[in-house]
């Protein structure tokens, strides 16, 4: 995840766990005006089903 004025890279095996801290830093990061990016490599099925079912626009 990154934005025009940090980037912060996040590494774990665990979807709850990368999620709760993609909620931690948007919640206390200014995001007014910015576009966040997020790259995720998901390596099992079931794992991106479960993404899909929490990001239902995912492609």
């Amino acid at each position: 995840m990154s934005n025009s004025d940090a980037a912060a890279v996040l590494t774990t095996p665990v979807l709850a766990e990368a999620l709760r801290a993609v909620r931690t830093l948007l919640a206390v990061a200014d995001i007014r005006g910015a576009e966040v990016d997020l790259e995720a490599i998901i390596h099992s099925p079931e794992v991106v089903g479960r993404v899909k079912e929490v990001l239902p626009g995912l492609r």
